[in-house]
């Protein structure tokens, strides 16, 4: 071990990233904890997402996380962290106190042993930890929400798929052994483009809550989405899976122009999420629309037409025609989606947010349109054709949400619209992603280009609504 002649790891960067004195300190972490709303969680937390910039940019992020473990005791806290500075192809560990203005932090010494004899890719060293600000800038959050908890300090520098694998599976088993909270600490996108950022952001944020760490690492790899500590959270996302999480929960994102107020010059994105496991699907299925006009027969004429023009629009057909004799539900203009699943996946979803056609013709259109169109998937093959399930969701009339207690996670549908920037989620995302009212509201913000919360700002106006929604 090469850190055997130190007695503690002193701090780097104190005075710098948050304040070196101990009472400032104290009180900023304090400040930054009680400004956010704790959030009752639906499940047990298996690991936090936290960013890591210094404390005026990141600081309240990062709080809305560790705010997330109120009432919770965690007696180990393994941070996972990235290397700045330093690079090497092991899982780098410290056995030694980490220190802070606020005190020593003690090491688990059974955990790190215990991580040592799992896999040879740990290793005891200095590497990555000598004036790391990633891990060290966690500590002070967890002095005050955790005071009595010891850590497991582990920095990865490498992001390749194999090490994280080993990494995980460790920590899992580890984990299961003896009960520990994992933190993975990252910031998001880095840039010049307050926009790009946004964009960024929200789809690296989408791709950590789907729970699958090889899409995941994919989309690193394809440069489609940004994270400085990606290898912290590819290692989080392996050990949850296999600790059984099966749920994200975004807790808050937002950007350094978005605190500064300014979009000029250099732009980092931050994220606060919380890993769950133990979560019930949701009380409500699929099988509550929320809007009951459509007779069994008019969903089965709807069902035929879209299976017919999604196999036509494939093999390169010409599109059909709506019967001549309709009923005056399918003739009359509706908002309506059609979603296409291969293997309970999406595949691709398009939809009329506004009556433009009649519901027919409606769901002739939007079933080419999800086949070929959607611009976040390649067009669909005819070999995909035999696994691919149609489902339909008719929506109701908008209505203004007056209050966060007007929503019914599962029951209604989110548009969320300010200027121009405008988006909208179905009834059914927030139960299949297992999503509470709060957090479908963030998420659709997002996919309007507009930060996390900014649905409770009065220039952003919010509506609800319900929808019938059937398959084959």
């Amino acid at each position: 071990m090469d850190a055997s002649r130190d007695q503690v790891r002193a701090p780097a960067v104190a005075g710098q990233f948050y304040p070196g004195q101990p009472d400032r300190l104290a009180e900023t972490v304090d400040h930054l904890l009680e400004e956010r709303s704790p959030r009752a969680l639906a499940g047990q937390i298996v690991g936090l997402i936290v960013p890591h910039a210094g404390y005026p940019y990141s600081g309240a992020t990062a709080a809305s996380a560790y705010r997330a473990l109120e009432g919770h005791e965690w007696p180990t806290v393994v941070v996972i962290a990235p290397s700045h500075h330093e690079s090497f192809r092991f899982a780098s560990l410290f056995d030694l106190p980490y220190e802070t203005p606020l005190g020593r932090v003690p090491v688990d010494e059974a955990f790190v042993q215990k991580l040592l004899a799992l896999d040879p890719i740990f290793r005891v060293s200095r590497a990555g930890h000598r004036s790391e600000h990633a891990l060290e800038v966690q500590l002070p959050f967890l002095q005050r929400v955790a005071p009595g908890a010891s850590i497991v300090p582990l920095v990865i520098s490498e992001r390749s798929g194999s090490l994280l694998e080993h990494v995980g599976r460790a920590l899992a088993r580890a984990v299961a052994e003896q009960p520990a909270l994992l933190v993975a600490s990252s910031d998001l996108y880095h840039g010049y483009d307050v926009e790009e950022c946004r964009r960024s952001d929200g789809r690296t944020i989408e791709t950590i809550l789907r729970m699958e760490p090889e899409p995941f690492l994919r989309a690193l790899e394809r440069d489609e989405i940004h994270a400085c500590g990606a290898g912290a959270i590819g290692a989080l996302l392996m050990a949850a899976r296999e600790l059984g999480a099966d749920r994200a929960t975004l807790l808050e994102a937002t950007n350094s122009a978005d605190v500064t107020g300014t979009a000029q010059g250099y732009v980092v994105g931050y994220a606060a999420m919380a890993l769950l496991r133990g979560v019930e699907a949701g009380a409500r299925g699929r099988e509550r629309s929320g809007v009951e006009s459509l007779t069994e027969e008019e969903r089965a004429t709807l069902l035929a037409l879209a299976r017919l023009s999604l196999d036509r629009a494939v093999e390169g057909l010409p599109r059909p025609e709506p019967p001549d004799s309709l009923s005056p539900a399918l003739a009359a203009p509706r908002r309506c989606f059609v979603t296409l699943r291969s293997s309970r996946q999406l595949r691709g979803c398009i939809g009329f947010a506004e009556p433009k056609h009649a519901l027919a013709e409606a769901v002739i259109e939007l079933a080419r349109a999800a086949a070929l169109e959607d611009f976040r998937f390649q067009p669909v093959a005819p070999r995909e054709l035999p696994g691919l399930s149609i489902e339909i969701s008719v929506l109701g009339e908008p209505t203004p949400m007056s209050s966060e207690r007007d929503l019914e996670a599962g029951r209604h549908g989110v548009i969320v619209s300010r200027g121009p920037q405008r988006a909208l989620l179905l009834p059914q995302v927030a139960t299949e992603q297992r999503w509470d009212g709060r957090t479908l509201l963030d998420h659709c913000c997002l996919k309007a280009g507009l930060i996390s919360g900014a649905w409770k700002d009065s220039r952003t106006e919010v509506q609800l609504f319900e929808a019938e929604v059937f398959g084959d």
